[in-house]
């Protein structure tokens, strides 16, 4: 068994900002939730011991919010990453869940969780915007992703780079209070490209 840690640094360590790509931390616990949801599904048995909650945003773990928090809704500094150290077969497990959910949006990923069962028995009975740290059980996940056998996604639309900065900037404003943002100061604003 590995950490969340350790499956989070797998997934940083893929992600290549010289190719536009980025991770950010809501992207990044989408991934770890589903390194953990297929491994139960096809292995029966947990990838990592650390409980997986189910916050508003989708799936996450504690631990590794608090690793990645100060980057907020931002793309995380991979220039430092490593793969670490794992098993053969997890590597393979998590560089397929990578080559499957990697190219994803963010809150794509996140609007996915919240369509599947798991997330959704968990957060039963709670306001949609409520804060939560009700936990999304293993048997869910295994008896949920089973049951799938296969991720079903669409295939992924090409997106312009401009249009997903701005709904970045929206989303973030949206979080942070600020009413609006004028499009021009979106426009010219360096950024990332891609999340």
């Amino acid at each position: 068994m590995v950490s969340a840690e350790q499956v989070a640094q797998f997934f940083l360590a893929c992600t290549d900002p010289e190719s536009g790509d980025a991770t950010t931390h809501l992207k990044l616990q989408k991934l770890v939730y589903y390194a953990q949801a297929w491994h139960l599904a096809k292995h029966g048995t947990p990838l990592f011991p650390e409980t997986i909650e189910a916050w508003r945003h989708g799936p996450a773990v504690g631990s590794v919010y608090q690793q990645y928090k100060s980057f907020g809704y931002g793309a995380i500094d991979v220039s430092r990453a490593e793969v670490p150290d794992l098993p053969a077969g997890v590597e393979t497990h998590l560089r397929w869940i990578w080559d499957t959910y990697g190219a994803y949006e963010a809150w794509f990923l996140s609007s996915l969780t919240h369509r599947e069962s798991p997330w959704i028995r968990a957060r039963a009975g709670l306001p949609p915007d409520s804060n939560s740290g009700r936990p999304i059980r293993n048997e869910w996940m295994t008896e949920f992703y089973r049951a799938m056998r296969e991720p079903d996604l669409p295939p992924r639309p090409p997106i312009e780079r401009p249009v997903l900065h701005a709904a970045e900037e929206i989303e973030r404003a949206r979080h942070s209070g600020e009413a609006r943002i004028p499009w021009e100061q979106i426009r010219d604003r360096p950024h990332h490209a891609g999340v």
